[in-house]
């Protein structure tokens, strides 16, 4: 026996769906993309909001480390979603925004763009394996020869979000005002038919 859904329900389950998560996402501040160590994380953005990151890498925004590299400076690049491999070195034309940052900044949170965002699909590239961190774990180390500024170094503490999937997505803000609208109309549709 195959059970019957009536109408009303469906528009009242649809409206409630497209509203609770419209109002939920419209927070003043959101924490935007995690990237943590399977860079994983994938998050959708109105224009008129604020992306933070936060890094999460255990060994070196651990208590061990992070003392000894909390000024190094290091580069988060926001891009155009793309495909990257290990080893691989970013494209400059893909570079949408460069954000110079700490250790100490990106093991918290920090903001990497605000309003107004462009609609777009995008990654987020944080850059930690330059010299003046590895010398500060390995003092022998000779560095200076090896790709490390702007290339993908997992090994390294690089972090990606997304290899190879969309890292995030910025809306266009009449999507979301049409998705707002659509729930309120299927609301105001089911009161209506309840009524009769």
């Amino acid at each position: 026996m195959k059970a019957k859904i009536d109408k009303k329900t469906v528009y009242c389950l649809l409206g409630m769906i497209l509203v609770s998560g419209l109002a939920s996402g419209a927070a003043e501040v959101k924490e935007g993309i995690v990237v943590n160590d399977v860079f994983d994380a994938q998050d959708t953005f109105e224009s008129s909001e604020t992306v933070y990151i936060k890094y999460q890498n255990s060994i070196l925004c651990g208590k061990g480390v992070l003392p000894l590299i909390k000024d190094k400076q290091v580069d988060i690049y926001i891009l155009k979603d793309a495909t990257f491999s290990d080893g691989a070195k970013i494209d400059d034309s893909k570079i949408i925004k460069s954000i110079p940052a700490t250790m100490a900044e990106i093991c918290g949170r920090k903001k990497i763009w605000e309003p107004t965002l462009p609609a777009g699909k995008y990654d987020v590239f944080v850059d930690v394996s330059n010299c003046e961190i590895i010398k500060e774990q390995l003092p022998h180390y000779k560095c200076e020869k090896l790709r490390l500024e702007k290339h993908y170094n997992p090994a390294l503490g690089d972090a990606y979000d997304s290899m190879n999937n969309i890292g995030f997505e910025v809306l266009p803000e009449m999507v979301t005002s049409v998705l707002l609208v659509a729930g309120l109309a299927s609301m105001i549709v089911y009161t209506s038919m309840s009524r009769n």
